[in-house]
């Protein structure tokens, strides 16, 4: 799990750096946002992002 931030605009970016990747790797990715009392968001998810990784 790894946590970002979102801008002003709402726009979510995270991080993250591939150590042990060799190779050409493909990664699928999403942002999950769990339901918490006292915030105001709806438990959600975003769509699936595809990443290529070579290393």
């Amino acid at each position: 799990m790894r946590n970002g931030r979102t801008d002003a605009e709402g726009i979510y970016r995270a991080r993250y750096r591939f150590h042990a990747t060799t190779g050409r790797r493909h990664y699928r990715f999403r942002a999950v946002v769990p339901g918490q009392a006292g915030y105001p968001y709806v438990r959600g998810h975003s769509r699936v992002r595809r990443v290529t990784v070579i290393g």
